[in-house]
């Protein structure tokens, strides 16, 4: 493998963990943000972070809707108040307070996963 591809690699790696280090963060009252229920063994899970997660705060809904990542075996540590328990990974939930607004499960492309939160941020 080149040199090159190794490097670029292991930044989108380092760039993974410092954002999600900074989206665990507690966020401010009245904000809303799409949080991601995980678990780091969930192939779908691993998929979104490659095909989304790395580039989502670049994007233009990321700055109305920030990402949030937390576990699927300890969410109910974050205070969120949820419709229903959260039994899959990866499960979507767009929230404001802390209080699920919209919720969407599973991943399986990125076109998939753009469509739904569109037209659910639309609502």
């Amino acid at each position: 493998m080149p040199q090159s591809f190794d490097r670029r690699f292991r930044f989108r790696i380092i760039a993974g963990v410092a954002m999600t280090m900074l989206a665990a963060s507690v966020p401010a009252q009245g904000v809303s943000e799409l949080i991601v229920i995980e678990d780091p063994h969930c192939a779908p899970c691993q998929r979104f972070e490659r095909q989304v997660g790395t580039h989502y705060p670049l994007t233009d809904v990321a700055r109305s809707l920030p990402i949030r990542r937390l576990p699927l075996d300890g969410y109910e540590a974050a205070g969120l108040r949820v419709e229903r328990p959260i039994h899959r990974a990866p499960t979507f939930l767009i929230v404001e307070n802390q209080v699920e607004q919209h919720r969407f499960e599973g991943y399986s492309s990125d076109e998939l996963f753009w469509m739904t939160l569109e037209s659910l941020v639309a609502r």
